[in-house]
């Protein structure tokens, strides 16, 4: 009898156990929240410094590069989807290079317009390339367009610019944001 009375006591026990731990794992559940609008602000503060950082030591396209794929990975560090493209124009003479960097998660075809001087430039994912336009007044305007994207940009050919579109996303949510100087 006594017997009988441990293995009820067994039974119980464990029922009580099981009933206590939950069916599911534990959600991780955030809103578009300040960390992500912080983070946002801190890469358009940060990406122009990374480009005077590579300007001095003549890798502006390379530090720029790694720049990119150091943030990618703190955002996944956060559990946060990074996904940028960015262009880069630098003058020589009368000319400007125009280096382009995709770090979305696909191949992406940006068509660079400059005076009716129409290029294309076809990027894998995580891929930089370059084009160069001749002959460029001093102020001009470049339309760029990407995916569903497309952008006016008014820029000087005597200094260095840089734009940059990019998103991030957590779940369901996205934040999409630009950078321009």
């Amino acid at each position: 009898m006594k017997g009988q009375f441990f293995i009820l006591g067994a039974i119980l026990i464990s029922i009580l156990l099981f009933a206590a731990l939950p069916i599911r794992g534990p959600e991780l559940k955030t809103t578009l929240t300040k960390d992500m609008v912080y983070l946002s602000d801190n890469v358009k503060n940060e990406f122009p410094k990374a480009v005077n950082l590579g300007l001095s030591s003549d890798k502006a396209i390379d530090t720029l590069r790694n720049f990119t794929e150091f943030v990618e990975a703190v955002m996944n560090e956060h559990f946060i989807d990074f996904n940028a493209l960015w262009l880069l124009e630098q003058p020589f003479n009368t000319n400007i290079n125009l280096t382009v960097g995709n770090f979305f998660d696909e191949d992406v075809t940006v068509y660079i317009n400059l005076s009716n001087d129409l290029r294309s430039l076809h990027l894998p994912k995580n891929s930089t390339n370059y084009t160069v336009f001749s002959s460029v007044p001093e102020e001009f305007d470049l339309v760029i367009t990407f995916g569903n994207r497309t952008k006016i940009i008014h820029w000087f050919r005597d200094k260095v610019n840089l734009y940059m579109f990019f998103s991030m996303g957590r779940g369901e949510e996205i934040l999409i944001n630009e950078l321009k100087r």
